[in-house]
């Protein structure tokens, strides 16, 4: 009877012993889980493009969202200052120059500080005057470009963010001096209507409205070619803080 007192003490013993390591082992694996899960919120979620992993902070899409009109328009302003009245100029002299060399004409420059708008394109056959104002050089489209190409966000991905800052630079000049080719033969065309005796009024917005789609698609091609964290981010914004948060 005393030995099987002992034993069932010692069984009573292990159970409350195995009953603590398993009281031990159920709360480390719960504190495991919830490391686990700490960690998995903490690590940032990607978008997969082309073999390279694509991570944008939210902070650098809103900068995009709201930063790209705002620096568009400030830059609109800065190049509708006087002091950027060269713009207009060389549009002009430009237009000129390349008109008269082409179809044999004798278009003159003026300019002239009595008139609101001082650079203006004369054609002493018909007698008419053009007007070069800042939008007839394209410093809107410009504009649009700069603010866009600066504010798209950088991949926080090293493989995906190399040369970033490189690319947006020879993207925006090789558009610019695309944009300013197209305008200049924009309004060779213009002038030639003109001469032809053909409404110069309608020509002008078809024109207008022709070059600006013309520009907007060649702009997407770019960016979808060279620069696509443009069109990730939004992607990424849309998925990861929208979707996620609203649809799911």
């Amino acid at each position: 009877m005393i030995y099987k007192a002992h034993i069932f003490k010692c069984n009573n013993s292990d159970c409350e012993i195995r009953k603590g390591e398993n009281s031990l082992k159920s709360r480390y694996s719960r504190k495991k889980s919830v490391d686990t899960n700490k960690s998995n919120k903490k690590e940032a979620p990607i978008l997969r493009f082309q073999n390279k992993d694509y991570v944008f902070s939210i902070q650098s899409i809103i900068i995009l969202i709201l930063g790209s009109p705002t620096l568009s328009l400030y830059v609109y302003l800065f190049l509708e200052l006087e002091i950027n009245s060269w713009i207009q100029e060389i549009v002009a002299k430009q237009a000129v120059f390349l008109f008269n060399n082409i179809f044999n004409f004798n278009l003159k420059v003026i300019f002239s500080l009595e008139e609101v708008i001082p650079w203006k394109i004369f054609n002493p056959r018909t007698g008419g005057s053009f007007y070069i104002t800042g939008l007839c050089s394209a410093i809107q489209v410009y504009s649009i470009f700069i603010g866009v190409i600066v504010c798209i966000p950088h991949s926080k991905a090293l493989e995906s963010r190399c040369n970033i800052m490189l690319r947006k630079v020879i993207i925006l000049t090789f558009l610019i001096v695309l944009i300013y080719f197209i305008n200049i033969f924009r309004i060779i065309l213009i002038l030639y209507f003109d001469d032809m005796g053909i409404f110069v009024e309608d020509i002008h917005f078809f024109l207008n409205y022709l070059s600006g789609f013309i520009a907007a698609i060649i702009f997407l091609i770019f960016l979808y070619k060279y620069i696509p964290e443009f069109f990730l981010s939004i992607i990424y914004f849309y998925k990861i803080y929208i979707r996620n948060r609203y649809f799911t």
